[in-house]
């Protein structure tokens, strides 16, 4: 979900959030403001919530300057300088199978 162009919007400007029976993964993006995201594996004790906190990023028109501005330099270089894309094979298959693992 996103939410573009609000003053203060009353939820995150973008959030993904997924719940199953096996775990839940939920993460926020606020402009000028630190990102979140929570992982809980299953509703054990033993297991408690993996929380990953980023930075505010305090650049560009919604806060996320830094972040676009890095991946177009990398998109850049793969094409003129035939550089390594920052996103490679091996983490896209890793993207699919935690997709896929969602999903199930």
């Amino acid at each position: 979900m996103g939410a573009y162009g609000l003053v203060h919007p009353p939820i995150p400007m973008m959030g993904l959030n997924i719940y199953g029976t096996k775990g839940s993964a939920v993460a926020d993006f606020h402009d000028f403001e630190p990102t979140q995201m929570r992982v809980v594996l299953d509703k054990l004790d033993t297991r408690p919530a993996l929380q990953m906190d980023t930075p505010a990023d305090h650049k560009g028109a919604y806060g996320q300057g830094d972040a676009v501005r890095r991946y177009m330099r990398n998109f850049e270089d793969c094409i003129v300088n035939n550089g390594r894309s920052a996103i490679d094979a091996q983490e896209g298959a890793r993207t699919i199978a935690i997709l896929s693992a969602a999903w199930e």
